[in-house]
């Protein structure tokens, strides 16, 4: 009986996205041989479905072959014991298997799936959400909110690989803004709120319970071009908050899956090589990359390497992607398509 109003303010900020997006935890019922490879190959399950940003994912043969033996695919497993509530706000103790899964199988394993790659540079998002209880109080749910709603979109959040984060609404916080004004049209002023955040988007939310007893969820869009009202309905919180974690999945996913399909062929030079060890490093660092499905090695010179790479991206988007860390750094963009794009390598030697 609870209907929530997301108004989302898609504001884009400069943050460098999801992590441990290859450490899946997975709710079991004990620590037992069973348990754990039922266990694991859930976690599988899980973590394709937030690398590929695909809420159901088809199960080809090369698929199904690696659910058989989701075991070659991890690294390491451990277990956490973590108190959470349930949709009646009752506590209970759940024990949890934390699967470790290698990043670089996995990401071929996906490829070859013919599946796409949600690229691991995500958004964070910030929501300010106000929830209206029983007796009419509104609140605005905080990082230290421990209310099953919150529970509930952050673990559906971590399913999805995304970012999903509360305000600490502290004592500033909480002179300058009120629930009324989340719901209130405001926007400026959360705008200006959330820079301290550093999100890629904020939400703003308001959670209140309808007379039919249904959980209901609408969301929109202040954005002038964006008028568009959405909405999804659930008896139950903990469905609510899974689609409405689903919706800014979706939303995000669109913005950066990555399809190999069509390939580009790019030819790089890296120079600031110092050595076999690092030479080793850049090598290791091209590969490991998502947008790169091979590396050849042209030329080597004295403090630099020719690489020919192949990459579902254009050479404009690939020099956009590789320069992101701050470890490969364009030096000379190429004129002509066949110039060779000249990078200076800044991590370890």
């Amino acid at each position: 009986m609870k209907i929530a109003l997301i108004i989302l303010i898609f504001t884009v900020c400069n943050f460098s996205g999801a992590t441990s997006l290859y450490e899946v935890e997975v709710a079991v019922e004990s620590q037992n041989s069973v348990d754990r490879e039922r266990g694991v190959e859930e976690a599988l399950r899980l973590l394709l479905v937030r690398v590929t940003g695909l809420k159901s994912v088809p199960q080809n043969e090369l698929v199904a072959q690696a659910y058989l033996d989701p075991g070659n695919w991890q690294t390491s497993y451990g277990y956490i014991i973590r108190e959470e509530l349930d949709p009646k706000g009752m506590v209970y103790s759940q024990t949890y298997l934390v699967v470790n899964f290698e990043r670089e199988l996995i990401l071929r394993l996906v490829r070859e799936a013919g599946l796409p790659v949600w690229l691991s540079d995500r958004p964070r998002l910030l929501a300010w959400i106000v929830n209206a209880e029983h007796d009419g109080e509104r609140t605005i749910l905080s990082d230290a909110s421990n209310i099953a709603l919150t529970q509930f979109i952050q673990k559906r959040s971590r399913v999805r690989g995304i970012t999903i984060e509360l305000p600490l609404f502290d004592l500033e916080e909480r002179n300058q803004l009120s629930p009324s004004m989340i719901t209130g049209g405001f926007d400026e002023l959360i705008v200006q709120l959330s820079k301290r955040y550093s999100p890629d988007h904020v939400i703003l939310g308001y959670v209140f319970e309808s007379p039919e007893g249904n959980l209901k969820v609408l969301w929109r869009s202040p954005a002038k071009d964006d008028t568009q009202l959405y909405g999804v309905e659930a008896k139950t919180l903990d469905l609510a908050a899974t689609k409405l974690v689903d919706h800014m999945a979706d939303e995000t996913m669109q913005r950066s899956v990555l399809f190999h399909r069509e390939f580009h062929t790019i030819s790089i030079s890296v120079t600031g090589i110092k050595g076999v060890e690092s030479y080793m490093r850049v090598l290791s660092y091209l590969e490991s990359m998502e947008f790169v499905d091979e590396v050849l090695i042209t030329r080597v010179a004295s403090n630099q390497i020719d690489f020919r790479v192949k990459s579902p991206y254009s050479k404009e988007r690939f020099n956009s992607l590789t320069g992101r860390e701050g470890q490969l750094v364009l030096k000379k963009p190429s004129v002509n398509a066949s110039d060779k794009q000249v990078f200076v390598w800044r991590g370890k030697h």
